[in-house]
């Protein structure tokens, strides 16, 4: 303790003599008569309190302790005993009343005095955090003041474990998982092999969107304890998750022998079979499990499995099974995808579709959201007149916001496949909407007819604030910033809505306007601190530039932890953390993004740069090969000179 008063230090040699003999009734009777006759001193009335207060006469302790602040009012320590007591006091209340409520709030009152009068006394700090999260129950406002005040004991006591981890859960239940991870990082430093904070820290990182950083601890958590359950699949889940389908397999199979029959590990673990290549295991471990009872979650992998082998007629007994309608054969089409079977997973949602229209009248939307997740498979694999077709019924729906949805999608893909004049008369066919006439805009610019794409920009300029910034949008998104920026930079002087900030500071950044880019989404963020874009658009701005990198790493960790599972801010973070030398971390990074971007050229050449940093040649090579494949198809570089400073980094490589 740093803080304690002469009369407070010279009480602990003379109180203790004074009293042993007499009986507690005794001192409370002595008491009550001094009080009468004199003013006692603060010191013996603070000890009496102490002592009532450790006999459970809690009644008559306060009234000690209220005396003894009103001798010495100003005096730390004696402040910060009784406002501990008053918060414990609270704390004994299961109701949550008015009283409970009035005494948590003067424990408040005391500590904030004593804080005030020993602003470095940890106990001070620490008796306010207490009561303002005690009064939290009732006032949920009080919230943020106890994080600042555990806040200030952190600061003042890094050594203090409890605080720690209490200012960690703190942090979570207010969605500040990047905080808490920090947290609860020195707090495992600080006790290696405590699995209590390896859970906590496992999961602020996972939430925070640090999945690389998360493996690690979960990977320490089951060598620690390889029967943790909810460890073990987590981890394989994140290894899945980004590819790594035979370490997630390995994962599961370490599982204790118990462990392995669970029916959630079985399931994981057959669908990890299924996709590295062992059918037959996969199919006999479903098979194992769905022997205890039907379940659409293991009919939906089972079905994968058959889709993989090629048994068309056990599949669609299985199919059958599920039931067209079934959310688990759209998942099943995911799996598929995620698998790299986009051809199969087309084939599922076609016969899904099938048995939507031979059986009895589908219901809309369950019809509309097959055709539309059908369509998106074509669409990605550049038959926009296939997806066309998949969406046309949605059209001539008897559901209104299915047929005009299914108008856009299909003018849209229209557009896409070149038939523009088709597109246009459909999207003719619909009421009229900022958003069918901002498709209107779309298609006449890819169309490349400057003359009508100019009359309907200049109309809808003439709108309300929402559609004039749709008309910037599409005319940015097709890199016409002659017309985006000056009616952006009108739209932002008079109302500076984020996603109107957003927009002009990409435009001047995409036309090299850096100083104007950057100070727009500083504005951005001033307001609006949780705009994920902006964080990551402005932290891989100065990585990409090698400028500012830890105030980037800063914003790229709130981006993750805002969007954990998007390639694109994956890949930012890899790239400022390999900026900044920490080469390691960046490439597990850089390997989530590739996975989840596995075309990307951008993502592969910075993890091909990573690779040849940390001195591997042979999946540099590989990486930057991938890349070369995809710059070689006319757009896809993301900057003038791309497609060169790749080839020249192939032939720079050392040969093998």
């Amino acid at each position: 303790m740093k803080f304690v008063s002469f009369p407070l230090a010279a009480l602990l040699l003379t109180v203790p003599v004074a009293l042993a003999p007499v009986p507690l009734f005794a001192q409370e009777s002595e008491a009550s008569r001094a009080a009468d006759e004199a003013p006692p001193s603060a010191a013996y009335s603070f000890a009496l309190a102490k002592m009532l207060a450790a006999e459970g006469e809690a009644t008559e302790a306060e009234r000690t302790f209220r005396r003894a602040v009103a001798a010495a009012p100003d005096d730390p320590y004696l402040l910060i005993e009784f406002a501990a007591f008053l918060v414990e006091q609270a704390q004994g209340e299961r109701r949550a009343t008015r009283e409970r409520a009035e005494r948590l709030a003067e424990a408040v009152e005391l500590a904030t005095r004593a804080r005030d009068a020993a602003p470095d006394e940890v106990e001070a700090w620490r008796v306010l955090a207490e009561a303002h999260l005690a009064l939290a129950a009732q006032e949920p406002s009080a919230v943020e003041a106890a994080v600042a005040a555990f806040e200030r004991v952190h600061a003042l006591a890094p050594a203090d474990l409890q605080a720690a981890v209490t200012l960690g859960q703190l942090y979570m239940s207010l969605e500040r998982s990047g905080q808490a991870a920090d947290v609860f990082q020195r707090v495992a430093e600080a006790a290696p092999g405590n699995r209590y904070v390896y859970d906590l820290l496992a999961n602020a990182l996972a939430m925070a969107g640090r999945r690389p950083e998360a493996e690690e601890v979960l990977t320490r958590i089951l060598a620690m304890d390889p029967a943790a359950r909810e460890a073990r699949l987590t981890l394989a889940r994140f290894q899945s998750e980004r590819g790594q389908h035979e370490a997630a397999l390995a994962t599961l199979e370490a599982a204790p022998e118990s462990q392995r029959r669970d029916p959630e590990v079985a399931r994981l673990s057959a669908l990890e079979l299924s996709f590295v290549g062992r059918p037959a295991a996969a199919l006999e471990r479903i098979e194992t499990l769905l022997a205890e009872g039907r379940n659409p979650r293991l009919l939906a992998v089972k079905a994968l499995i058959l889709a993989e082998q090629g048994d068309d007629q056990a599949l669609l007994a299985v199919l059958d099974e599920i039931g067209a309608g079934d959310p688990y054969q759209r998942e099943l089409a995911r799996l598929l995808a995620r698998g790299g079977e986009a051809e199969e997973a087309e084939r599922v949602l076609a016969r899904v579709l099938e048995r939507l229209e031979g059986g009895e009248e589908a219901e809309p939307r369950v019809e509309a959201q097959v055709r539309m997740e059908l369509a998106a498979l074509r669409g990605e694999r550049g038959d926009a007149a296939a997806a066309a077709a998949v969406i046309a019924p949605l059209t001539a729906s008897r559901d209104a916001e299915v047929a005009a949805t299914g108008r856009l999608l299909h003018a849209g893909f229209l557009s896409d496949a070149g038939r523009t004049d088709e597109a246009l008369a459909v999207l003719d066919q619909g009421r009229a909407t900022p958003q069918r006439e901002a498709l209107v805009l779309e298609v006449l610019l890819d169309a490349g007819r400057e003359r009508g794409a100019q009359r309907v920009f200049e109309r809808l300029a003439e709108r309300d604030d929402d559609t004039r910034l749709l008309a910037a949008e599409v005319a940015a998104s097709h890199q016409r910033y002659d017309l985006a920026i000056p009616l952006l930079e009108e739209l932002t002087s008079r109302s500076p809505v984020p996603d109107g900030l957003f927009l002009l500071g990409s435009a001047y950044e995409r036309t090299g306007r850096i100083d104007e880019a950057v100070g727009t989404f500083r504005r951005l963020l001033a307001t609006s601190p949780d705009h994920a874009p902006a964080l990551n658009y402005l932290g891989y701005l100065w990585a990409d530039r090698n400028e500012n990198l830890e105030e980037a790493l800063e914003l790229l960790h709130r981006a993750v932890a805002l969007r954990p599972e998007d390639g694109a801010y994956l890949d930012s973070l890899g790239w400022v953390l390999h900026r900044l030398g920490r080469d390691e971390l960046a490439l597990k990074y850089l390997q989530q993004a590739a996975a989840q971007l596995s075309d990307d050229p951008t993502v592969l050449e910075h993890l091909g740069d990573v690779y040849l940093t940390l001195g591997d040649g042979r999946q540099a090579r590989e990486a930057y090969l991938r890349a070369l494949a995809r710059l070689d198809q006319p757009g896809s570089a993301e900057t003038p000179g791309q497609l060169d400073a790749v080839r020249r980094k192939l032939e720079q490589l050392p040969r093998e």
